[in-house]
């Protein structure tokens, strides 16, 4: 769990239901020096600071976005409405798609490299957070609570996110990776952890 689950590196990426046509509902502002994503209703006061996967704005994560903004016709949630910001941590240079299931050990090199000496490591991401969130917050003064949501690497960053002191008041990781139980002990809000059917159950547990 250190890494990835097993399904990361033997399935190939999931297939958007509905094409590949659909069209984003938001727009790209620059906060603090790095483009991002926000989507949502003018005024609202709920926001949600969302990590995206290794995939960086594919079309999966800005439907996403959309959908936990604005929610989504064919299944309402009745959560109401958001601002959701989702900034572009990898630019021009996301995974690559074509790695994905790797079929030699260069490739598993190239996917693992990217989360350790790459800018997927946390510990290199982390310092970047605060300084971009709180731009984020400068320029949105209208939105008085705030929550961090991750998917995969994302959800690491949002363990990172939850500690003493944090801004958020809950937390929601889906399909993480780089899962730690010992980050449990330093999450100070409410978070839900929603695996996929391949993380294991126990260190998932851990941390629901």
């Amino acid at each position: 769990m250190q890494i990835q689950s097993k399904a990361c590196c033997s399935r190939p990426p999931v297939t958007l239901s509905g094409g590949y046509d659909y069209v984003v509902k938001g727009e790209y502002v620059d906060f603090n020096g790095m483009k991002t994503y926000v989507t949502g209703k003018p005024d609202v006061k709920r926001g949600i600071f969302l990590f995206y996967d290794v995939f960086g704005l594919y079309i999966q994560a800005l439907k996403g976005a959309d959908i936990l903004a604005m929610d989504y016709e064919q299944y309402p949630d009745g959560a109401g409405d958001f601002k959701v910001f989702m900034p572009d941590w990898w630019g021009d240079n996301p995974q690559d798609l074509k790695l994905f299931p790797p079929k030699t050990p260069e490739e598993i090199k190239k996917i693992n490299a990217f989360f350790v000496t790459g800018p997927a490591n946390p510990e290199k991401a982390k310092p970047l957070v605060q300084p971009l969130f709180q731009a984020i917050r400068a320029k949105h003064p209208e939105i008085t609570e705030w929550a961090v949501m991750g998917f995969c690497w994302g959800g690491k960053m949002t363990a990172m996110s939850s500690q003493p002191d944090t801004i958020f008041k809950a937390a929601a990781q889906c399909h993480p990776s780089l899962v730690d139980p010992n980050d449990i002990s330093e999450i100070k809000i409410p978070m839900v952890v929603l695996p996929s059917m391949d993380e294991d159950a126990k260190v998932s547990s851990s941390l629901s």
